[in-house]
């Protein structure tokens, strides 16, 4: 470790101590933390290898889901409409999945720590107090390097999220359940109203806010930060309900509810003492635990649901050929439900699964 870097941690240390109060550091936040990357590979404890990883590593998975793609068009000679589509919603189930994490890695290489008394003013990377923030390589590397990596995750997947569903817009208006059996971002839409099919874009930006966004705010305001974006967003939700199932916009005001409670608890707690972290820890986990059984229920709930379909479809003879062809299917006048059911069943095996999504969607409502 360089000779600055050692005093920096000193100072550092010596300076915390003299301290009342020590504020809680929530932009540290951090999913990928639970696998202890730093223990299965000493050079990621370092933040320029941690930096690369995080935001190479899905660039470079991206990649292999592209080639994988490619080769079961152009090698095994399969269709190409259903492997981009299974591509597609493999790349935006990563980018769902990565996002907070990669975004306050790329946040934290914004964060440098000059509250050491010196002069002339040094400053010192927060994550790394190895690598100093006027030195050459982090002007040159690291903080350029963050920006444009800023562009590609935190304001990238967002707008990847919109330039992907805004096409189908008013498909999804028109026709909901023909517009998602022809979409291969339909994993962004299908559980969201037709009106708010943007949604999955704004909760991609509550996500990185609830994150690594928060490095951008001094050490004693971030729980605050925190606080006022989990309960504007929980008020949004509350007013909005985007999803198009009852039990999911219930699920959500739960979870942001509980958002909104651990935060508060960590403010009250840093705004009395530090030394309530093991009440409040046992705590938070107490409130992260009543998430589970509303979900249990819902899932039940759920099976339930779809059992009573399958029992409504196997009730409901199949037309035959010369029917079918009296009626012209498939038919776009539909009177019924009990009609649209019986002629999409004689439409053939092609369209059962349009039909089910159909059902679904006409018992949520």
């Amino acid at each position: 470790t360089p000779p600055s870097a050692i005093g920096a941690k000193v100072m550092k240390s010596s300076l915390g101590r003299k301290r009342a109060r020590l504020p809680l550091d929530v932009s540290q936040f951090n999913p990928l933390s639970a696998f202890a990357l730093s223990c299965a590979s000493g050079s990621l404890a370092r933040f320029l290898p941690k930096l690369l990883f995080m935001t190479l590593a899905p660039i470079a998975l991206g990649g292999a889901i592209l080639a994988h793609c490619l080769f079961q068009v152009h090698v095994w000679k399969l269709e190409r409409g259903p492997c981009q589509k299974r591509s597609l919603r493999l790349f935006l189930l990563m980018c769902y999945f990565v996002l907070p994490a990669t975004s306050t890695t790329i946040f934290r290489t914004f964060l440098c720590d000059g509250d050491f008394g010196t002069s002339p003013r040094e400053n010192f990377l927060v994550a790394d107090y190895s690598i100093s923030c006027n030195s050459p390589s982090y002007r040159g590397f690291f903080f350029p390097w963050a920006v444009m990596m800023s562009l590609v995750y935190p304001m990238g997947v967002p707008l990847l999220y919109t330039c992907l569903l805004l096409p189908h817009r008013k498909a999804l208006e028109q026709d909901r359940t023909a517009a998602l059996a022809s979409m291969g971002s339909s994993i962004l839409v299908q559980e969201f109203k037709s009106q708010f099919w943007y949604w999955e874009s704004i909760d991609s930006i509550r996500r990185v806010a609830l994150s690594g966004f928060l490095v951008f705010f001094g050490e004693r305001a971030r729980v605050g930060v925190a606080f006022c974006i989990a309960l504007g967003f929980q008020l949004l939700y509350l007013e909005t309900k985007p999803f198009a199932r009852r039990e999911s916009n219930l699920l959500a005001s739960l979870a942001n509810f509980e958002i909104s409670a651990v935060v508060l608890l960590l403010l009250n707690t840093q705004a009395r003492s530090v030394k309530g972290g093991d009440v409040a820890g046992s705590f938070c986990i107490f409130v992260n635990l009543l998430l589970v059984p509303p979900l249990l229920v819902i899932q039940v709930y759920r099976t339930y649901q779809r059992q009573s379909v399958m029992r409504t479809l196997s009730s409901f003879p199949l037309l035959g050929a010369k029917e079918q062809e009296e009626r012209h299917l498939p038919s776009p006048f539909l009177f019924s439900q009990r009609d649209a059911i019986v002629e999409m069943l004689g439409a053939g095996q092609k369209n059962r699964m349009l039909l089910l999504h159909k059902i679904f969607d006409w018992l949520s409502q």
